[in-house]
């Protein structure tokens, strides 16, 4: 059986499934939604260990220190092991941190940016701007401690 990818793209997850987003815009004709302070997906996993991409697309250039805390479920990421690279967020979220059922939760938490402060007419306070997030199962551990992903599959 081939490993299992998810891949979410901000335009096609029902709003009840996002806590603390603001409203889908557009950039470059791609739809993103810019996360608050604090925000959470609701993703329906399996339980198995994945890596994590979240797609931002460098689009948050304000001089305000991103300080990204990372959550799955209740337990929270070291910093030690999120990755932000080329517009990219990454991280592995490993089968301890599940809760029972399909329904898991993606916190994020991050300074805002605030518009306002830097001239711009708008007054939310912006986290990350997210395009998609990816949870593609990983099984094969690599000898630096991280997971290589074998073939994948689209859901």
């Amino acid at each position: 059986m081939l490993p299992e990818l998810y891949h979410y793209r901000f335009d096609e997850i029902p709003e009840e499934r996002l806590i603390g987003f603001h409203a889908l815009e557009q950039w470059k004709e791609e739809s993103f939604r810019w996360s608050g302070p604090v925000a959470t997906v609701r993703a329906s996993l399996l339980k198995a260990s994945y890596e994590v991409r979240i797609d931002t697309r460098s689009l948050r250039r304000a001089p305000v220190p991103l300080c990204l805390g990372v959550f799955f479920n209740r337990y929270e990421l070291p910093a030690s092991s999120v990755r932000f690279k080329d517009g990219v967020v990454s991280f592995l979220i490993q089968p301890s941190l599940f809760v029972d059922g399909l329904g898991q939760g993606l916190i994020l938490t991050c300074n805002p940016v605030r518009p306002l402060e830097f001239g711009v007419p708008d007054h939310r306070d912006l986290g990350l701007p997210i395009f998609s997030i990816v949870f593609q199962q990983v099984d094969e551990e690599i000898e630096d401690g991280s997971h290589a992903a074998s073939q994948e599959r689209r859901m």
